[in-house]
């Protein structure tokens, strides 16, 4: 509606000739009804980036949960070594495990957390999408535009990028070396 009503004034600014050029009312009409326009269809338009993200999902979940195996597989391969190093120095050794078990339960604490408030953000960031990209067509507030589309991408491929991490893992720890 407010779209709408600017257009008019437009409209009737060019019919008595003001002079609208000094503030770049013209070059600014395209990019404004574009942005208009694609606010409107924002909610779509996030719906599909979110449906290439949770197929992305899908096809990386199976090799990420073997990538996570792989983790566990991994830091119980170390246990010989961990072994020799624990005779030889057992506070060492006794620290070492612990700084590890703590970062791991820590680290999967976090992305689970962030996880689980993933819809939220995504929906908050999805309701300021119209404001969003209408403050992307002036250019004093396109930097918020730039952050808000920073945030939404962020949030969208989070899952998606870590299990992508976990099938790198997956990946590494079954290449053959030569």
């Amino acid at each position: 509606m407010r779209a709408i009503i600017i257009l008019i004034i437009v409209a009737f600014a060019n019919i008595l000739h003001f002079n609208i050029n000094a503030y770049g009312i013209k070059k600014m009409a395209l990019p404004f009804v574009l942005a208009v326009i694609a606010s409107n269809l924002s909610f779509s338009l996030i719906e599909i980036v979110q449906n290439f993200s949770y197929q992305l999902t899908k096809a990386l979940i199976d090799p990420a949960r073997e990538g996570f195996s792989s983790l566990s597989l991994g830091i119980g391969s170390i246990a010989p070594m961990t072994f020799i190093i624990m005779i030889l120095n057992p506070v060492f050794m006794a620290f070492f495990l612990l700084i590890l078990i703590i970062v791991v339960f820590i680290v999967m604490t976090i992305l689970g957390f962030l996880m689980i408030i993933q819809p939220g953000v995504v929906g908050v960031l999805a309701i300021l999408a119209p404001v969003a990209i209408i403050l992307g067509v002036f250019p004093p507030t396109h930097s918020i535009f730039n952050k808000w589309l920073n945030l939404l991408f962020n949030w969208i491929f989070m899952l998606p990028a870590s299990l992508f991490i976990f099938y790198l893992m997956w990946v590494v720890s079954f290449a053959k070396t030569p």
